[in-house]
């Protein structure tokens, strides 16, 4: 199994990192940021505040929405543990609702 569909979930520099890096190993990727000054600053700037002085490519889309994001085949979560409880909780019914969900897993 490849898995083409990523879905980074955390816009701070480690989740800004790794879905770079994933966009140049030839995935799509949709990059999750709650933080709504640090999502504009990504889909404007094309920058974290968290990790500056790196340009996250073009190809990764900027999500506000953690149902949109659910949809990837893999989910990367990658927030502070204080906030685990919190994302991973709201994650329970997109994951259910995800057809193709049967082959998909969920990191962190």
């Amino acid at each position: 199994m490849t898995i083409q569909r990523i879905a980074v979930l955390g816009g701070g520099a480690w989740g800004s990192a790794l879905a770079l890096t994933c966009a140049r190993a030839g995935r799509k990727v949709t990059l999750w940021e709650p933080d709504a000054a640090n999502a504009a600053e990504l889909k404007t700037r094309r920058e974290s505040r968290f990790l500056p002085g790196v340009r996250i490519d073009d190809s990764v889309a900027i999500a506000g929405d953690l149902a949109e994001a659910a949809a990837a085949e893999a989910l990367l979560l990658v927030v502070p543990a204080q906030a685990v409880r919190a994302v991973a909780g709201p994650l329970i019914n997109p994951i259910r609702r995800c057809p193709s969900r049967s082959n998909s897993f969920v990191i962190s």
